[in-house]
């Protein structure tokens, strides 16, 4: 099933067929099979799809990030091609999708570079394999077809994931609650003031509800939409109702609401992704009522109680948008212990190429000073 790129990808990669190996049809994971090579897929092919979930289904982790329909959404709301790097042993494999993205203002106009899908992301590993042999097929593949660069935000449970290739930047810290002791622990894990506002929820007349087959996703879906629009977001956080409909059509045991109520009334709800072993924080939608009935502490301390019943040992909060601002410091509050860092990997592939990209955008803007955390710099914010 091994498929191989042509040399020349420009606003997307073309992928063509090359010759079948001997080992074609062996499962993943079988002890007697002969190891099986490296391939990139095309997610939006039929057949690359059944193949890249074929993994995904074998990984242990089975997270959500990695998952191909996730990554086509994300791919798509982003204008980019969703690939899928794997690498399969005998009793192993790794995978790690990648958003392709043609770079704007690339001087030759076809440029390209890639970046993880939103969230979380890298190389999944499961079972016996050799890192080493994947990064040197990866870093084969992406000279040949002329990449420039490759951002990876880095999953923030390290076990899942190949340690770094590239150089790691640790831009900022993330919160993740640890849920292997079970919910009393996780619950003495939160700060004093939001298990206070936990307690101020209840006694509000705040009822949470576990609804992990979305049944309540347009009512989700324009809560969700109302505190987008109050947050002043960026036009790609208004996913739609389709969208996130589509997601969990396509990975029914990995999309979970979260709801609460005081009443019949829903005044704020959570979207989770949900792993084998690790959950995140996803989506969120409030009103001014639940705020104030401190709903969404609640909705926290509850999800911990039914994760831990699946098995799931870690729950991801993720972090704010600027270190220490008022967004991370409210998810510390539900673990005290729980700073864990971010990192981006960043791997560079064409200096040459990333000079003329600089050069590019410093000429059309002559006062460009890029963010120092920001990568790749060339694709930086301005500063200035």
């Amino acid at each position: 099933w091994m498929l191989l790129p042509s040399p020349k990808p420009r606003h997307t990669v073309q992928v063509q067929p090359a010759d079948r190996l001997q080992s074609e049809g062996i499962e993943v994971g079988d002890p007697g099979a002969a190891m099986l090579d490296f391939g990139v897929l095309r997610l939006r092919d039929p057949l690359d799809h059944a193949l890249a979930l074929s993994v995904w289904e074998r990984c242990r982790h089975m997270d959500p990030h990695a998952h191909p329909s996730y990554v086509e959404l994300f791919a798509r709301l982003a204008g980019a091609e969703p690939l899928c790097a794997v690498g399969v042993w005998p009793a192993g494999s790794v995978m790690m999708p990648f958003c392709l993205r043609t770079v704007p203002g690339s001087p030759d106009g076809g440029s390209t570079d890639a970046i993880t899908p939103y969230g979380f992301g890298g190389a999944y590993a499961s079972g016996d394999v050799r890192p080493e042999h994947f990064w040197s097929k990866w870093q084969a593949w992406a000279i040949q077809t002329g990449l420039v660069s490759f951002v990876i935000r880095r999953n923030v449970t390290s076990e899942a994931v190949l340690a770094p290739f590239g150089r790691a930047n640790h831009v900022m810290d993330n919160v993740v609650i640890e849920l292997g002791q079970g919910p009393d622990a996780a619950w003495r894990g939160f700060e004093g003031r939001a298990r206070t506002d936990c307690r101020r929820a209840e006694q509000a007349g705040v009822t949470v509800v576990l609804d992990d087959s979305c049944e309540h996703l347009e009512q989700f879906h324009r809560l969700y939409i109302q505190t987008m629009v109050q947050r002043h977001a960026s036009p790609f956080y208004m996913f739609s109702v389709e969208d996130l409909a589509g997601l969990h059509e396509q990975m029914p045991k990995s999309v979970w609401l979260v709801c609460a109520y005081l009443g019949s009334e829903l005044i704020a709800s959570e979207m989770y992704l949900v792993g084998a072993d690790v959950a995140y924080y996803f989506l969120s939608g409030s009103s001014p009522t639940a705020r104030q009935a401190r709903a969404h502490h609640l909705i926290k301390a509850r999800i911990c109680g039914w994760l831990h019943e699946r098995g799931v040992s870690s729950l991801a909060l993720g972090g704010g948008m600027r270190a220490n601002d008022s967004l991370f410091r409210h998810k510390r509050s539900f673990a005290r212990g729980g700073v864990v860092p971010f990192e981006v990997e960043y791997q560079e592939f064409r200096s040459d190429r990333v000079q003329d990209l600089m050069a590019a955008r410093t000429a059309a803007e002559p006062h460009f000073t890029p963010d120092p955390t920001y990568y790749p710099a060339y694709r930086a914010p301005s500063q200035a």
